[in-house]
């Protein structure tokens, strides 16, 4: 069967499979599991020494963060206590959450290191992706939460300064609202329809709204 086991109390069944760690269990083919008290059951995953009581359930994941889980495929998580579920997602930070197809959390690109501070990020939907400071939120398609606190949901929307909420879609942020309802039609062609500034002031489009 090719089943390698060499971790203290560790167990598995399939085909190429490696196990290093103690008290995890492994099942499928051609997984690596070298962290202690995990579980993995798929084919081509790995999790890593450090990825210490973790699990995954998928295809070609891979996960170096303790206490996190992935349930998918071509996934990857590098922080402590994360959760991903679909496909290739990738989380670069502890306490992110990555739901869809390429969502990111925790950084602005696959590729790229982990954003300072951005921990307890969330990524959900399709290619969104949140690297705020402390607790930024992207869901929907294709949107971008960067300032801290930030949410952005709809579809492409953008909430780039601190405590701001954009929705709707292709909104054009502005450092001086804290709300954002976007109506544009493009990357290039961003409006909002209707925004309230931090000094509590409200527009519809362009016009001020008054009480009058």
């Amino acid at each position: 069967s090719g089943l390698e086991v060499s971790g203290a109390n560790a167990g598995g069944f399939g085909y190429a499979n490696h196990i290093h760690g103690a008290n995890s269990l492994v099942g499928g083919n051609g997984n690596t599991v070298d962290s202690q008290y995990s579980i993995c059951y798929g084919m081509g995953n790995t999790l890593f020494p450090t990825a210490l009581a973790s699990g995954i359930i998928g295809v070609g994941c891979a996960i170096t963060g303790d206490y996190s889980h992935i349930i998918g495929s071509y996934t990857a998580i590098y922080g402590d206590r994360s959760f991903s579920a679909g496909t290739m997602n990738y989380s670069n930070n502890s306490n992110c959450i990555t739901i869809g197809n390429r969502c990111i959390a925790g950084a602005k690109t696959s590729a790229g290191m982990p954003e300072t501070n951005a921990d307890d990020c969330i990524a959900m939907g399709t290619n969104s992706i949140a690297y705020g400071q402390y607790g930024s939120m992207a869901i929907g398609f294709g949107c971008e939460a960067s300032g801290s606190y930030s949410t952005a949901i709809g579809a492409s929307t953008k909430a780039a300064y601190s405590y701001q909420f954009a929705c709707g879609h292709y909104n054009s942020p502005d450092s001086s609202d804290i709300f954002e309802v976007g109506n544009g039609n493009g990357s290039i062609g961003r409006v909002n329809a209707f925004r309230i500034t931090t000094s509590n002031t409200a527009y519809v489009g362009s016009t001020q709204v008054t009480s009058d």
